[in-house]
């Protein structure tokens, strides 16, 4: 590797997994914003929507939940390998004045949970990087 490069890179690497962390810092931040209101229940998974892609088949738990008696339902956005068993309490929040509007709870945040994950291991390897070159 030459020498400019092996200087692109550990500039770059480490420069972007703390731009990933700090991005989802804020995408956290935001995600918070946007359910400050929100209501947290305990629903019931009633179903899973199988769904594919490159990887293979993905399950959606298709979860019931009640406020003040009416009956709502939501789909969980993240995919899971194996279907969610039937009749599994699993935690939702919900806009109280839109019971409709609704996440499954663990659902959430995960997007944001991946990011920080990604951008810590890419500042380990650039750290890495520069101590073994250096």
């Amino acid at each position: 590797m030459s020498e400019t490069l092996k200087h692109i890179v550990l500039i770059l690497v480490p420069l972007a997994g703390l731009g990933l962390a700090i991005a989802r810092a804020i995408y956290r931040s935001y995600l918070k914003l946007k359910v400050a209101d929100f209501v947290r229940t305990v629903g019931t998974v009633v179903s899973n929507k199988e769904r594919s892609d490159f990887e293979g088949p993905s399950y959606h738990p298709i979860v019931e939940y009640k406020v003040d008696g009416r009956k709502y339902s939501v789909e969980g956005s993240v995919g899971h390998g194996k279907p969610k068993q039937e009749g599994a309490p699993i935690a939702v929040i919900y806009d109280p004045h839109k019971p409709a509007t609704s996440y499954v709870a663990e659902d959430y945040f995960f997007l944001s949970s991946a990011l920080i994950g990604v951008g810590i291991v890419m500042l380990l390897m650039g750290l890495l990087t520069c101590y073994h070159l250096w």
